[in-house]
């Protein structure tokens, strides 16, 4: 079967982030939350698909942004000023390493792991045993 739309390369960045909120009480208001994770990715040129969110009032929110390019998901835990997030995207299309410098502005980076996603040389291996 043949795909009708462009193809966009399997190859992509997934960062997945451990922030707290420079400002104090950013987190408590979801809907500046929002507002910036929904600007930060207008400004990388991710193409934003659809957005879903559950707030838990002032207790935070947990969000994902479907993207053409794949999604970013975010959970915030106010109360304790930390926020998880996670940002995958495919292509070339997105300036994706400039989402970090709009972290860096409004968050504090405790913890950042950036893979290369969507190669085909990546060494296979089978997982034998997982204990809890």
């Amino acid at each position: 079967m043949k795909c009708d739309s462009p193809i966009v390369s399997t190859v992509g960045v997934h960062y997945i982030l451990e922030l707290s909120a420079k400002e104090k009480d950013f987190l408590f208001d979801n809907h500046r939350v929002l507002k910036f994770f929904n600007g930060a990715l207008r400004e990388i040129d991710a193409t934003i698909v659809s957005v879903s969110f559950k707030e838990f009032g002032s207790c935070g929110m947990s969000g994902v942004f479907v993207l053409a390019e794949s999604h970013l998901s975010f959970h915030t835990w106010p109360e304790e000023n930390y926020v998880s997030v996670d940002l995958y995207v495919c292509g070339s299309k997105t300036k994706h390493h400039k989402f970090l410098k709009e972290l860096y502005e409004k968050f504090e980076v405790n913890d950042v792991l950036i893979i290369k996603r969507g190669v085909k040389d990546h060494i296979k291996f089978k997982l034998e045993k997982f204990d809890i």
